[in-house]
């Protein structure tokens, strides 16, 4: 669900100008996405013995590279 709604606020940002403080909400959920990206690294890095299993279980990659995006998209603003 909470990715739905992420997903719905970056359609309304994209699409819209209903929301007056765009460059900072991106930079929020740039800042979101990058804790998620480090939480997950974490716990991967607790959770398993072996090291190859980071690249298998990439997700945390995916929240590394839409933080990033967000981040360089929101200078653009």
């Amino acid at each position: 669900m909470d990715l739905f709604v992420l997903s719905v606020i970056l359609l309304v940002i994209l699409f819209t100008d209903l929301i007056p403080f765009e460059k900072g909400l991106t930079y929020s959920l740039s800042l979101l996405f990058l804790l998620w990206g480090i939480s997950w690294f974490i716990q991967l890095a607790l959770l398993t013995q072996n090291k190859t299993n980071y690249f298998v279980l990439g997700q945390w990659i995916v929240w590394f590279f839409c933080s990033g995006l967000l981040y360089f998209g929101a200078k653009l603003m």
